[in-house]
């Protein structure tokens, strides 16, 4: 009799588990929002794309005339090279390559430059997507929105929480008028 009085009390207890989980669970509010698609067609980004790819093309540009000027300097040794001493050829090999390793140098830095201000532009424009989520998700009552991107992270999800559309149109909007 003790033992079928545990087996009932620990039964009910698993059920109450279970009946309390079901109830709170069934009045969460969860959202999805589509982050590839919001990132995709966010005003934000767009103007900081266009920004980055201006800044990008402006230091491409001085990269691409360096690089002329060191073409233009080594065809020149070559032209000139035969009239050269030994002493006047070393010396200027040796200049040649400290040329372009600086050059080398110099677009290393470039290509550095241009990520870390892509990253910087990037997650400026986003922060105010981010409080916008954060606020639109405090006013609706919901518990939990969950972004998914091009990896697959969400599998599977009802249209019926998509609030993608819904936030880029108004964060697009919020964009416009903050402009």
């Amino acid at each position: 009799m003790n033992k079928l009085n545990t087996i009932i009390s620990f039964t009910a207890l698993v059920l109450a588990i279970a009946i309390g989980v079901m109830h709170f669970t069934a009045k969460q509010k969860i959202a999805f929002v589509d982050n590839v698609k919001l990132v995709n067609n966010y005003e934000g980004i767009k103007a900081a794309k266009a920004v980055i790819e201006k800044q990008s093309k402006s230091m491409q540009a001085r990269v691409d005339t360096l690089e002329m000027e060191l073409t233009g300097e080594f065809k020149n040794y070559e032209k000139e090279r035969k009239g050269m001493t030994k002493k006047e050829m070393q010396l200027t090999e040796e200049l040649l390559r400290k040329k372009q390793q600086d050059f080398m140098q110099y677009r290393e830095i470039i290509v550095q430059k241009i990520k870390e201000e892509e990253a910087k532009l990037t997650q400026e424009a986003l922060m105010p997507v981010d409080e916008f989520i954060k606020e639109y998700g405090k006013k609706h009552g919901h518990k939990i929105i969950i972004g998914s991107n091009s990896m697959g992270n969400v599998l599977f999800v009802d249209e019926a929480i998509d609030l993608t559309d819904e936030i880029l149109e108004k964060v697009n909007k919020q964009y416009k008028e903050n402009k």
